[in-house]
């Protein structure tokens, strides 16, 4: 054969299969390793939400315990007399904005009612979707329930009237 006159030796073709890659076996396991470190350090989330929620529930009540203060100072049962400047006094570090923005990048909101006797704040969660958005008003809601007078959850967010 010209083939074992050339070369002196005839080659073996070659396998179809190459040993120098990584078995399925070893895939496996390192795709294992990797699912469990990533379960063992994997952010929890809902612990995260429910903290932002007890913040937000917290921002709520110094609110409120500001419009209490402000009203007893001026010795009538209208909050509505409490406006932004005046509430400004009475709440920590005079410094009313910090208590009205959340984590959420929301800004809690109120307003009166017509005779001034109860505030309703509104926690938007526009900023939030999903089961997040739907997980963090329930959250919210069910902290409020027994502070406030009524809570009702929207399509944007929660309502608590006090």
């Amino acid at each position: 054969m010209w083939f074992r006159k050339k070369y002196g030796k005839q080659q073996k073709k070659k396998k179809f299969f190459n040993n120098k890659g990584f078995t399925l076996m070893e895939l496996i396991i390192v795709l294992g390793i990797l699912l469990i470190l990533y379960a063992a350090f994997k952010p929890n989330k809902q612990a995260k939400d429910s903290a932002i929620a007890q913040s937000i529930v917290q921002q709520i009540e110094a609110l409120n315990s500001a419009f209490e203060i402000c009203v007893q100072a001026q010795g009538s049962m209208d909050y509505s007399a409490c406006t932004d400047s005046v509430l400004q006094n009475y709440v920590p570090n005079n410094d009313l904005n910090a208590l009205k923005n959340t984590q959420i990048k929301t800004t809690i909101t109120y307003s009166f009612s017509s005779d001034g006797t109860s505030i309703t704040y509104t926690i938007p969660l526009n900023t939030l979707s999903g089961n997040r958005f739907t997980s963090m008003q329930t959250m919210i809601a069910n902290m409020l329930k027994n502070k406030a007078r009524s809570v009702t959850t929207t399509s944007s967010g929660v309502q608590a009237t006090f």
